[in-house]
């Protein structure tokens, strides 16, 4: 009978936690919703906010994909033909 009150108490805080969730989700979306009457009254206040987050995080973007560019680069040097050079084993297994 244990084996049952443990599946029964699984399943409950299964759909518990996925009741908890929806409505978590459901009440961020209408809270949303009511925000979006201010979009044209604030309109300034979101253009700023978007220059914020797009245009002066440009230099660190640069950065980080410089860096990750060369990484990359490092990391795969059989790109381009530039692979070192390795000779093929013979036919009794010394290279030539």
């Amino acid at each position: 009978m244990k084996g049952l009150a443990d599946i029964v108490t699984y399943l409950g805080r299964s759909i518990l936690h996925i009741l908890e969730f929806s409505g978590y989700t459901i009440l961020l979306f209408f809270r949303s919703m009511r925000y979006l009457r201010n979009v044209v009254r604030r309109r300034h206040e979101i253009a700023r906010q978007m220059f914020n987050a797009g245009a002066r995080t440009f230099g660190v973007i640069t950065v980080v994909s410089l860096f990750t560019g060369m990484i990359l680069t490092l990391r795969s040097p059989s790109c381009c033909g530039s692979a070192p050079h390795r000779s093929r084993p013979s036919a009794r297994g010394h290279t030539a």
